[in-house]
């Protein structure tokens, strides 16, 4: 990172970082985008790219007196996609022993638990492989008349 004081490099005050980016698989001047990132800063992130593609990347300063020269190409390939399909035949059901019924969190205190089952999904060649699965739970309050 540039040190914002440094005048030699900067030939005024830092305002922040330009990144082009552009598809590895075109041509550079024909079809890019820029964005600017003001401020003193190490990163920024570009969304809406395109998966399972090649990018390359550029990054100049700019100062209030105009830019600096743009650095070396770096290029990264984006993600594939996530998985498409979600888990199916989901099944909950509450063990049917009583001491099953509840797991110890610590010294007296007691919690009741829930058993999930579901049958998993297989990923295709323009996914991500699957590396698990979440289980996200939302608790609702149910008021019986």
């Amino acid at each position: 990172m540039i040190d914002e004081n440094d005048y030699a490099v900067l030939r005024g005050r830092l305002l922040g970082y330009t990144v082009r980016y552009w598809r590895k698989d075109v041509d550079e001047l024909s079809n890019y985008w820029e964005r600017r990132f003001p401020g003193q800063r190490s990163r920024a992130t570009i969304i809406g790219l395109e998966s399972n593609t090649e990018y390359a990347v550029r990054v100049q300063v700019y100062t209030q007196f105009g830019d600096s020269p743009e650095s070396s190409v770096f290029s990264h390939r984006t993600f594939r996609l996530p998985p498409q399909l979600p888990a199916q035949y989901i099944s909950i059901r509450q063990p049917r022993r009583e001491k099953d019924k509840r797991v110890r969190l610590f010294g007296d205190v007691y919690m009741y638990k829930l058993e999930v089952e579901w049958r998993g999904i297989f990923t295709s060649a323009d996914e991500e492989p699957l590396e698990g699965y979440m289980v996200m739970i939302r608790i609702e309050d149910f008021v019986v008349d």
